[in-house]
């Protein structure tokens, strides 16, 4: 049986995005197959869509390679081996890179990467969640082990992962700087719980210094390439930088690499997909997804979906995604 998927059959700009068909995938031991009602786009997803991750032959895939790594819907089948789930259970997950994507109406997925979404959201606010969430937990908690009370600094303040970053920083007792250039992304910062907002545009100390910070124990980076000579300035001794961009430039990281070592900071990576990727207690992110389910529920965390498109206006989206300007997190609607 044949199901609607948004497919590639090249890498590329957005246009190679196509609607297509692939075969209905069936719950192995230890899977779920998820009925799939909505996904999220992140710059993983343009990212793998133009070539600039580690690449596939297409020739292996003869109906195409469907990406997407942020889904919400409802359990189709339950595989063996399996206790935690039902049929009908409505459930969200980022998922497994190595693994076929989202983008497609029924998606088998490792039952341990996945959690009950959260009750009062629609499939589409809960779809901006996922892969967020688990990229802001993993780096505060299991990275860099923030303790309440510190200060932390968060780039993009307003961007997909940023925005649930403020939300959590302040769940985990810490005072949140964030940065942000834009009226609307300044203000969009404070509405997710900021103590402070800061111009990146603008040299960082002095920012820092205008809001009466004088440094930070933490700071979650985004674009480091481009600002890691401001960030390890500001950051204090022994402090911690963790990194969630794997696009940066290798030349500014070395330039930092003394200035840290003087300092005694900590420079730490953040994968989401590390723990499906190797089997590395995986089952760690459905702990933290019905973390966040409890919490959303609890009025304690917002959904972070600002822009709504049907899967079909999948290019729209990934062009959206992809110039940079978007604020929080974009979804789609899945047809049925």
């Amino acid at each position: 049986m044949s199901v609607d998927a948004i497919v590639l059959h090249q890498y590329g700009a957005p246009e190679v995005l196509q609607l297509g068909k692939v075969t209905k995938p069936t719950a192995q031991a230890g899977e779920l197959l998820v009925k799939v009602m909505a996904v999220a786009t992140n710059p993983v997803d343009y990212k793998v869509r133009g070539g600039k991750w580690p690449t596939e032959d297409f020739s292996k895939h003869p109906e195409g390679i469907v990406i997407g790594w942020d889904a919400a819907g409802v359990v189709e089948a339950v595989g063996s081996g399996v206790s935690n789930f039902k049929v009908g259970d409505e459930v969200y997950y980022a998922g497994d890179r190595t693994k076929s994507g989202s983008y497609t109406q029924y998606q088998t997925i490792d039952h341990r990467l996945v959690a009950h979404k959260p009750r009062s959201l629609s499939f589409e606010e809960a779809a901006s969640l996922p892969l967020t969430s688990l990229t802001a937990w993993e780096a505060m908690q299991d990275v860099m082990g923030v303790k309440a009370g510190s200060t932390i600094l968060i780039y993009a303040g307003a961007g997909g992962v940023g925005c649930i970053g403020i939300q959590l920083a302040k769940h985990f007792g810490l005072k949140v700087v964030a940065t942000a250039s834009r009226e609307e992304t300044i203000k969009f910062c404070t509405e997710m719980g900021a103590d402070y907002v800061i111009d990146h545009s603008k040299p960082l100390k002095d920012e820092l210094a205008r809001v009466g910070v004088e440094s930070v124990d933490y700071c979650f980076a985004t674009f480091t390439d481009k600002y890691a000579d401001q960030i390890v300035n500001v950051v204090r001794p022994f402090g911690k930088i963790v990194n969630i961009n794997g696009d940066f430039d290798a030349e500014s990281l070395q330039k930092s690499l003394l200035p840290m070592f003087l300092k005694s900071i900590s420079f730490c990576y953040e994968l989401m997909f590390a723990r499906a990727m190797f089997n590395y207690h995986p089952e760690r992110q459905s702990e933290i997804l019905a973390e966040v389910a409890k919490l959303v529920d609890g009025g304690k965390l917002r959904h972070t979906a600002r822009t709504k498109y049907n899967w079909r206006d999948i290019v729209k989206a990934h062009q959206l995604q992809e110039s940079g300007k978007s604020i929080g997190k974009i979804v789609l609607t899945v047809d049925h």
